[in-house]
């Protein structure tokens, strides 16, 4: 479930070099609207634009092409993009004079792309992100972005995707046939090795102006990456022995950041602060729970058993200060408040989206969240589960700030279907006829007062506790 690799500058500069070396240089209106050219344009993945080039192929014999797989093919697909059908591919036998090592480029219906390799033996995927294209794909341009934004361009002449130095080329392969699917025994664009060596300022820890005086004994980070959301979790440990967990968001698509401390209190350590086991305590002295440090990696069971690795105290993030809820800069705050995680503690009481333990066992694709504060008393998130059978269940939970009860209820449950692109810009159907547009994230569902109520992606690792539904 967690993606850790370098973001914006560091990243895409590699990306820019993989390039170099392999080749050539919305508004939605309702959640039941017509699937409209601008809400395509908007999207930024494969729009109506790419469907029309998507139409040419069917002249070219790609688009209903039955796709075989030839296991001669010296190249692979990761085993993960099996449900994607390849609408064309480019393949060079050797990038690299000193060894045989073929490339491919696969590029998908849904507007993803990926990029492997074989180097002896060791099958890798070398870059993975979207594209749009303009032209076609025997003459056009292949735009890649990554989380939104622009990576690279690759040019196709001819059927060909050629290396500026003119030392190698990819060709344009029969998409009747295709290379097997298996798994990647090394991802370039995870690399967890250089973690944390280099932090980019797009990724970069928040570190608490608060603390800024204090003296830092150890700290600790870990980074996710999902779709066009950036969030990284930081452990800080100082020497008073006071303790702080911080999170940093940011988001490409509406260039929003977020940074908020998750819990402030004290610890004790058996053992080193690289192998020992911290003992976390509340500001008031009771103990709460037991994290473990092995060879610098941090495990906290109670924070979902997350690992955190630790970080050299010399590359301390510069002290910023926290953002108020909702509070994204320059930019409009979304879901009137934030994410949710920290809506709703008055009088201790944690509130967060309602997953029902009868859905516990099942895998979540996706899922988006709404919040709105009634009259100042009263906290209302709604929250849409999609799973990995094609189940669907809208939740809500109400949280009164007066008295601190809580309710949560089951709003719908049905199945869907998605229809076009992914669950970051697409389209899904529901089993009740309705069809659900996402862009950049966001799903809008119009009331009828005329309001709307604007549910927006989130982290798959920031999933709620499944508990059970109540009634008022």
């Amino acid at each position: 479930m967690k993606k850790i690799f370098y973001f914006a500058a560091v990243m895409l500069t590699g990306l820019a070099l993989t390039f170099t070396s392999c080749g050539d240089d919305d508004e939605i209106d309702d959640a039941t609207g017509n699937n409209s050219n601008e809400q395509q344009n908007n999207t930024g993945n494969n729009s109506n634009e790419q469907q029309n080039n998507n139409g040419d192929n069917n002249g070219n014999g790609q688009d209903n092409t039955t796709q075989t797989i030839d296991a001669s093919i010296k190249g692979f697909i990761p085993e993960e993009y099996k449900g994607k059908k390849v609408v064309a591919w480019y393949f060079c036998e050797n990038v690299d004079p000193t060894k045989n090592k073929p490339e491919g480029v696969y590029a998908f219906d849904d507007g993803s792309v990926v990029v492997t390799s074989i180097d002896n033996v060791t099958k890798i995927t070398e870059f993975y992100g979207k594209y749009t294209l303009t032209g076609d794909y025997d003459n056009g341009t292949l735009t890649i972005t990554v989380m939104g934004i622009k990576a690279a361009e690759m040019k196709i002449e001819k059927g060909i995707i050629g290396e500026p130095q003119g030392r190698y080329s990819y060709t344009k392969q029969d998409n009747s046939k295709i290379p097997a699917y298996a798994k990647a025994d090394k991802d370039e664009m995870m690399d967890d090795t250089q973690h944390g060596e280099d932090i980019d300022e797009i990724i970069e820890p928040f570190y608490p102006t608060k603390y800024a005086d204090k003296k830092v004994a150890a700290w600790y980070s870990n980074t996710n990456i999902e779709n066009d959301r950036t969030k990284t979790e930081s452990v800080f440990l100082f020497d008073d022995g006071t303790v702080a967990k911080t999170t940093y968001k940011y988001k490409t698509h509406n260039n929003s950041l977020e940074r908020v401390i998750d819990f402030e209190g004290a610890y004790t350590v058996t053992g080193s602060l690289s192998n020992g086991t911290v003992t976390v305590q509340s500001v008031t002295g009771e103990t709460l729970f037991d994290v473990t440090i092995s060879d610098g990696v941090l495990v906290a069971l109670a924070m979902g058993n997350a690992t955190f690795k630790q970080q050299d105290n010399a590359k301390l993030p510069t002290a910023t200060d926290e953002t108020a809820q909702g509070d994204y800069g320059n930019n409009e705050g979304d879901n009137n408040g934030g994410n949710g995680n920290d809506d709703g503690d008055d009088d201790g009481e944690y509130v967060e989206a309602f997953l029902p333990k009868s859905y516990a066992d099942k895998e979540v694709k996706a899922w988006y969240e709404y919040q709105n504060i009634d009259g100042n008393s009263k906290l209302k998130i709604l929250a849409i589960f999609i799973f990995n059978d094609n189940t669907l269940v809208v939740t809500k939970a109400k949280y009164n700030l007066f008295d601190s009860n809580v309710t949560r209820e089951i709003e719908y449950t049905g199945f869907c279907e998605l229809n076009e692109g992914d669950y970051q810009d697409g389209i899904v159907y529901a089993d009740n006829g309705m069809t659900i547009k996402i862009v950049d994230g966001i799903i809008k569902i119009p009331n009828e007062d005329g309001s709307t109520e604007m549910f927006e992606w989130q982290f798959l690792d920031d999933l709620p506790t499944p508990t059970d539904e109540t009634k008022d």
